[in-house]
């Protein structure tokens, strides 16, 4: 069975054992540095080295699976797109005919199993691709799971922490928040950026950026902190 929801948080999902099998795609340049897959890498870091396990730019893995597992959670990879490079007219570079296969050889390998995951291929991070062309190959070839499919569209990890940074800074700067508020805030936004939700923040970590070090009259030598 395929159905779709509005909302939903497939990191959270791996991390409270939600789902038996959780599926992202990838393209064959094995790039993880953008949309989901960029915050999947940070969580999982050994998602990392398996996927760069596999050959650079290889065409032969187009429609293979590469997997990962946490605890009781299988996290795969759907090798589907050529990382964005020598897009086609349309702007599409996901291919079709792998995404079919890999979803084929996923159905074949479970039966009965939660699945969670996106729409593959469908959006500007991951293949570009028709949306409706996508959830027809879902429907076509996902018999024997049941697939819970995100449809929503995919967040710039990077990009989004930053955008937290600049409205907290802000805040900051307008007096909405004090120093220490503002250090233990970006703290945390800092962390999860770098090591992600599944590690948790030790209580002695104090981010203090070299720009903002003037904001706070805290003995530095004393802290824990990283650099921008």
């Amino acid at each position: 069975m395929v159905r779709t929801v509005s909302e939903g948080d497939l990191i959270g999902d791996i991390i409270d054992g939600k789902a038996d099998v959780v599926l992202y795609s990838l393209g064959i340049n094995n790039a993880l540095n953008r949309g989901l897959v960029r915050e999947l890498s940070v969580n999982f870091p050994q998602l990392s080295s398996d996927v760069n396990s596999t050959g650079y730019c290889d065409k032969r893995k187009y429609g293979t699976c590469v997997f990962t597992k946490y605890g009781c959670v299988t996290i795969s990879g759907l090798f589907i797109h050529n990382g964005g490079y020598r897009r086609d007219g349309d702007g599409v570079f996901v291919n079709y005919d792998a995404l079919k296969k890999a979803l084929k050889t996923i159905d074949g390998m479970y039966t009965g199993k939660r699945i969670h995951t996106y729409l593959l291929g469908a959006d500007k991070f991951d293949g570009n691709g028709d949306r409706d062309i996508v959830y027809g190959i879902f429907s076509e070839t996902c018999k024997r799971n049941d697939y819970q499919i995100y449809d929503m569209p995919q967040v710039d990890y990077s990009l989004e922490c930053f955008r937290k940074i600049a409205e907290l800074r802000k805040r900051y700067i307008d007096r909405d928040i004090t120093s220490d508020e503002y250090l233990e805030k970006r703290s945390c936004i800092e962390w999860e950026r770098r090591n992600g939700r599944v590690s948790e923040k030790p209580e002695d970590y104090v981010y203090i950026p070299k720009k903002d070090k003037k904001i706070t009259k805290i003995k530095i030598s004393d802290l824990r902190h990283g650099d921008d």
